[in-house]
């Protein structure tokens, strides 16, 4: 039996947000566990509801990997644009800067662009500065993201892949972790961005609740069965 620590992460709150689903996901497996896993792995999870403010979200995750020391970290977040669950590929090293008289809430975020699912351009601004000054221009996520979407595709999972999870909160969380993760070789992370909650699969824009929690309890579990086998994954595992 292979076991492994889980810290999954949630926002405590979005505004003009009616259900948010970082919320319902991380309060949902918090109460009820994990099912899904590989029947030779087990999983300790630990969960943790982040503020949602730059300067506080990243210590409050700090906090709870350091205590956890957890194998796979899974951080959620609202993109309120999405209709599918959307995995994110890559965190980048930029940050929006606060405007005079311009609440958090209210900033704008410059758009980025991406050629061929890479990178190109993050078009930087006097608006925007890194987010890490020695740190690189982004961050591939540690997850594996192409059989997630299989195992969601065998589960009827709408998803896509994502190259932009912003210049705002979300992405400098992402970016602050897999920093974090880069030092840690018995840690991986990733990020996934949760569309609303709907009733039903007929509602466009969004999935149900249901749905949007499998779908994390698939990431975790394709995530932990991937580094399992993986030779490079030796330090990642603990043995029972």
């Amino acid at each position: 039996m292979s076991r492994f620590s889980v810290v999954l992460s949630g926002f405590e709150r979005y505004e003009n947000t009616g259900q948010n689903p970082s919320r319902l996901v991380v309060e949902a497996l918090e109460n009820r566990g994990i099912s899904g896993l590989p029947e030779d792995i087990s999983a300790d999870l630990t969960t943790v509801l982040l503020p949602l403010s730059f300067e506080k979200a990243w210590s409050v995750l700090k906090e709870t990997i350091d205590r956890a020391e957890p194998q796979i970290v899974i951080a959620t977040g609202f993109k309120r644009n999405a209709g599918s669950i959307s995995l994110e590929r890559c965190a980048l090293n930029r940050v929006e800067m606060p405007q005079s008289g311009v609440k958090t809430s209210d900033r704008r975020m410059p758009e980025g662009r991406t050629s061929n699912g890479i990178v190109a351009d993050i078009n930087p601004s006097e608006n925007t500065a890194p987010i890490i000054e020695s740190a690189p221009a982004a961050y591939w996520t540690g997850i594996p993201l192409h059989e997630i979407l299989n195992s969601f595709a065998q589960n009827n999972i709408p998803a896509t892949l994502s190259s932009d999870a912003g210049i705002y909160i979300c992405n400098s969380l992402f970016f602050r972790l897999l920093d974090a993760a880069s030092k840690n070789k018995n840690m991986t992370a990733g990020f996934v961005s949760l569309p609303q909650v709907v009733q039903d699969r007929s509602d466009r824009g969004g999935l149900p609740k249901e749905c949007i929690i499998s779908a994390i309890e698939n990431v975790i579990a394709t995530s932990a069965d991937f580094y399992r086998r993986q030779d490079s994954a030796e330090g990642i595992l603990r043995a029972e």
